[in-house]
């Protein structure tokens, strides 16, 4: 029993890792320029390279498109407070442990000012 209690307190614990706030942005909040198709595009491959994928090398990106001026809570775990950027949403298809492909699941990164990415953490499978 009391296994299962610490193992719902550490869900619980990296649930409140990064997360997906469709928060109003702040007066002043500098969330730079626009991103270019480029810059966007950079910022889904860096999600594929870092995001935890079982085989990175076969995802397949596609419906890249730039949402808009957007926030993101960065959880306690980080530190608090939140990040604002610019939102990017596109759909990812990769393979799984047994070598399947999933199906494309629909992803989000925020590219801040600096050009850092942050995104909050989903499994491929979900």
């Amino acid at each position: 029993m009391r296994k299962l209690g610490l193992a719902i307190a550490a869900a619980v614990f990296f649930q409140m890792g990064c997360n997906l706030t469709p928060s109003v942005i702040p007066a002043g909040v500098d969330c730079g320029p626009e991103p270019t198709a480029d810059q966007v595009q950079d910022a889904v491959n860096i999600w594929v390279r870092n995001s935890g994928l079982k085989d990175p090398s076969s995802a397949q990106t596609q419906n890249v498109r730039l949402i808009g001026r957007s926030g993101m809570y960065k959880g306690l775990v980080n530190g608090g407070g939140h990040e604002y950027g610019w939102m990017i949403e596109f759909q990812v298809n990769a393979k799984n442990s047994f070598g399947g492909y999933v199906g494309f699941r629909t992803r989000h990164v925020l590219r801040m000012p600096n050009g850092r990415a942050m995104w909050q953490m989903e499994g491929i499978g979900e």
